[in-house]
């Protein structure tokens, strides 16, 4: 028996795992207009959905008590960061967590047994790390074990391989010789708004741990400030869809003399993407952090 959790809101389909990022989003929304006295409509729409929570998510989801909570220029330049502990954490995300449970009990139901007869839980996917979710799980199935060998984000993949060796006529379980290397799944590129400036930074299948500088022509300035823009896309594009646009920083206090662009990327082993960006006239240097995703 299998159960996956997931609503329909305004016609849009969504896993209930995104619900705890989208849940903290306007939570530290509200907080940031709370703090600076601002309407939610003056915040800069095109970073709120990048703040990292999902992020700090993983993190806390292991054994750091807190994590950091960031987005680059949420209003007229200004930065929003806070802390955010285990046990807040855990109480934000309490009653989205609780939801996850229905659909599996309603599937129990259905199948005319009880939790007590459920003998074997095995929790799959990122948001299954949560240690309050564990919990919660542990305690809607006590008579139940549960098989946590490997970790959850990777369970699906290894039954896909296990199904994938039957289908082959191979029934023997040992491992093969070769070695597991984390990489990306879709090509990440980088473009300059006004400019010809659109580079790919790491095609699909580039390992982690990996690093890239390239430069980029800056716009014959007209007006003072430029958009950077990293998307995720096969191909570069002039024009690419929002979902696919992982962030956009703008560049202000340009000076005529403004020529180039030089970036620095390292992609790290949890998906991140750490950049660094500068622009030594106008005396700009600038880093922050792509959380690991749909890459």
């Amino acid at each position: 028996m299998f159960s996956t959790c997931f609503s329909v809101y305004h016609g849009e389909c969504t896993l209930e795992a995104n619900r705890i990022n989208c849940n903290l989003n306007h939570k530290f929304t509200d907080r940031s207009c709370q703090q600076y006295k601002l309407e939610e409509a003056a915040l800069n729409k095109s970073n709120i959905k990048h703040i990292s929570v999902g992020y700090a998510k993983r993190l806390l989801s292991k054994s750091t008590s807190y994590a950091k909570v960031y987005v680059e220029s949420l209003w007229e330049g200004v930065d929003f960061s806070t802390t955010l502990s285990r046990a807040r954490f855990d109480g934000l995300v309490s009653a989205t967590l609780s939801d996850f449970l229905i659909p599996a009990k309603e599937a129990v139901q259905r199948s005319g047994y009880t939790v007590d007869q459920i003998h074997k839980v095995i929790l799959t996917g990122g948001s299954a790390k949560i240690p309050r979710l564990q919990q919660l799980v542990r305690d809607a199935f006590p008579q139940a074990e549960f098989l946590c060998s490997l970790p959850p984000d990777e369970v699906l993949s290894a039954g896909a391989s296990v199904e994938a060796a039957l289908l082959l006529g191979r029934t023997s379980q040992s491992p093969v010789s070769s070695s597991m290397v984390p990489a990306l799944a879709v090509t990440i590129n980088c473009m300059i708004s006004g400019t010809d400036s659109n580079e790919c930074l790491f095609s699909r299948g580039t390992p982690t741990h990996s690093r890239h500088s390239i430069n980029l022509s800056l716009p014959s300035l007209t007006s003072s400030q430029c958009s950077v823009i990293f998307y995720e896309g096969e191909k570069c594009s002039e024009n690419p869809e929002e979902e696919n646009v992982l962030a956009q920083v703008d560049l202000t206090s340009l000076v005529p003399e403004s020529k180039m662009l030089k970036l620095d990327f390292h992609l790290k082993s949890d998906g991140s993407l750490h950049v660094n960006l500068s622009e030594p006239v106008a005396k700009i240097n600038r880093s922050f952090i792509i959380e690991g995703g749909r890459s």
